[in-house]
């Protein structure tokens, strides 16, 4: 008889615990974050080059939204400011070096923001050793 209130309530603790949510899986935004890395520590023709192939993946972000990502109206905002910056990489090669430098500090910021809006986990620009939040 005392294994009755105890099953009742494992079942109700299983029913109405604490839901796990859903990983949030962005591949474009991934590699976008990746890229954001290499453009910070290249420079000249390099960086150009780096910001030219973020311009695309950029361009691929606004059809892959996940279902399941956290913030959907922040995340409309960021890729709205994301999606201004891209005329300035599709034309990087006509921008002098502090130009370059400038849009690509421009650009990694948003790409942190936008992560951490859509729920995934993101790296520190600031710290290597970072593992993510």
């Amino acid at each position: 008889m005392k294994f009755i209130p105890l099953f009742l309530f494992s079942i109700l603790f299983i029913a109405c615990g604490p839901k796990q949510e859903k990983e949030v899986s962005w591949a474009p935004l991934n590699e976008l974050e990746n890229l954001t890395f290499s453009v910070d520590k290249a420079s000249g023709a390099e960086q150009k080059a780096l910001l030219k192939q973020a311009g695309v993946l950029i361009a691929t972000l606004n059809s892959s939204v996940p279902k399941e990502a956290k913030n959907k109206e922040q995340i409309r905002v960021l890729l709205a400011d994301l999606n201004s910056l891209a005329p300035k990489l599709s034309q990087v090669d006509t921008l002098s070096d502090q130009e370059t430098s400038m849009l690509s500090q421009a650009v990694s910021p948003i790409v942190t923001k936008l992560m951490t809006a859509a729920g995934i986990p993101h790296r520190c620009s600031s710290c290597a050793s970072c593992s993510g939040h």
